[in-house]
């Protein structure tokens, strides 16, 4: 967006980015022919970003008065993104002139110019502490041969060796990852990690019949890909087989802990954010919502039919497979995946007697919607990766 205006709502809207160069040394006065070879020098440490840097902003922020007194803007984080809204101070109902992908970038500031002009800054916490995503679009060939969209970012560090892996799931399931700016694959690989971001079979974005091909498949077809992207990883050198985490939310989180019962053996760890554990109990929870029946047999299937199939792919159900540690956490308002659903989980992994922390936070809802929610979810990450697969 650098350099270039915006219009809507009749509002000229500004949206300012930072950039940076990278610094080039000189070279000394000494003639080439007469130096010796540059000896092979390690690449220097990478800058160790504040985590509060990756998390998002509070619920409503901003709010200014245009110098008329008549109108007033502000700026409100719906979670998963973020309005510039604008009202008459006399009355009226709230306008929303512009949104930003709260996992992409967000908006920094907004002033009012003159009476019917606001001016915009769009960045993204702490980007100036950042050291450039090392990122690469590649294809994963699925073991029935379907090709699968991926982005590969390396750890921070430099090395060549193969190093910690973490394969991060995307949430829906019927969403995508790209190659966009993305707050977790940036702290991940700042903090020495090499991450995978895989587009399974049901992502959106790559036409109908590969979203369908995901339809009731949870924890088969669709789990088979993130296994298929971790042994390419390891494959081409980039991922030490011995130090890979599966980490996710939402549908990303039951995958994780899907990951860890189908192949307890692949991953040392697992995270998961409200990440489903049941799905006959979520079949059923969505079945309180109108069109939910019908939804959900679509994606998962009937819940007595299907019953079997449900129960095989359910991790609460399945949680004396688990042989590494988890992590869990959960919001208590969460209205997407019930909180339920990781209560369960946990409960599960301590019968089987299993090594696991939980977590929940009182009022926290499914995206974060609070910073404090975000910033202690990243901090219990960091922590738990430290602890289970240090760089």
């Amino acid at each position: 967006m650098k350099g270039r205006a915006w219009r809507a709502g009749g509002l000229a809207l500004a949206a300012l980015a930072m950039a940076w160069a990278p610094c080039r040394a000189g070279a000394g006065d000494t003639p080439a022919a007469q130096q010796p070879a540059p000896a092979e020098a390690a690449p220097p440490a990478p800058a160790r970003v504040p985590l509060e840097h990756f998390a998002r902003l509070p619920m409503f922020t901003g709010v200014s008065l245009s110098p008329n007194g008549a109108r007033l803007a502000a700026l409100v984080n719906r979670g998963e993104d973020t309005l510039l809204v604008t009202r008459d101070v006399d009355g009226g109902e709230l306008r929303a002139l512009m949104k930003t992908d709260n996992l992409k970038f967000r908006f920094r500031w907004a002033r009012w110019v003159g009476n019917e002009r606001l001016l915009v800054s769009v960045i993204y916490p702490g980007r100036r502490g950042f050291t450039g995503t090392v990122e690469k679009a590649v294809r994963i060939q699925a073991r029935d041969g379907l090709s699968l969209a991926a982005y590969l970012t390396h750890a921070r560090n430099g090395g060549t060796a193969p190093g910690p892996l973490v394969l991060l799931p995307h949430g829906g399931p019927y969403a995508r990852d790209d190659a966009s700016f993305d707050p977790w694959t940036e702290l991940l690989a700042n903090r020495g990690y090499t991450v995978l971001q895989v587009n399974f079979r049901g992502s959106s974005g790559y036409g109908a019949e590969f979203q369908k091909a995901g339809l009731q498949r949870w924890g088969q077809e669709m789990q088979e890909d993130l296994e298929d992207a971790v042994q390419w990883a390891v494959s081409q050198g980039v991922a030490d087989p011995r130090r890979i985490c599966i980490v996710g939310a939402s549908y990303g989180g039951y995958a994780a802990l899907m990951g860890v019962v189908k192949t307890p053996h692949l991953y040392r760890c697992a995270v998961s954010f409200a990440g489903v554990s049941n799905l006959t109990d979520l079949a059923l929870h969505w079945t309180e919502f109108i069109g939910g029946k019908e939804g959900s047999r679509r994606v998962l299937g009937n819940w007595w039919q299907d019953r079997e199939r449900l129960r095989a792919t359910s991790p609460a159900l399945q949680a004396q497979r688990i042989e590494v540690p988890v992590l869990l956490v959960h919001g208590t308002a969460d209205r997407r995946v019930p909180v339920e659903q990781s209560r369960d989980m946990a409960k599960a992994l301590a019968s089987a007697g299993r090594s696991y922390r939980y977590m929940e936070q009182e009022g926290g809802d499914h995206h974060f919607s609070r910073q404090a929610h975000h910033t202690e979810f990243l901090r219990e990450l960091e922590a738990f990766l430290q602890a289970h697969l240090a760089p």
